[in-house]
């Protein structure tokens, strides 16, 4: 599996393993920048859907302030 992939809607999660679970960095490329919107510990193989909603809405919120 990649270390990076993407999620669309210029979302892309980054996978760190650490002893007895993984992380996930879910980030943005803005303006040359990489900008992180959140940051959790996985404990199921797909990315959980509250998460992901989390780092769309501050994805929201950060192209808004431009």
């Amino acid at each position: 599996m990649p270390l990076v992939d993407h999620f669309g809607g210029g979302i892309w999660e980054v996978r760190r393993k650490l002893v007895g679970r993984i992380a996930r960095t879910l980030f943005v490329i803005e303006e040359d920048v990489m900008v992180l919107l959140y940051l959790f510990i996985k404990k199921q193989q797909k990315t959980p859907q509250p998460e992901l909603d989390l780092a769309k809405e501050r994805l929201k919120l950060l192209r808004r302030r431009k």
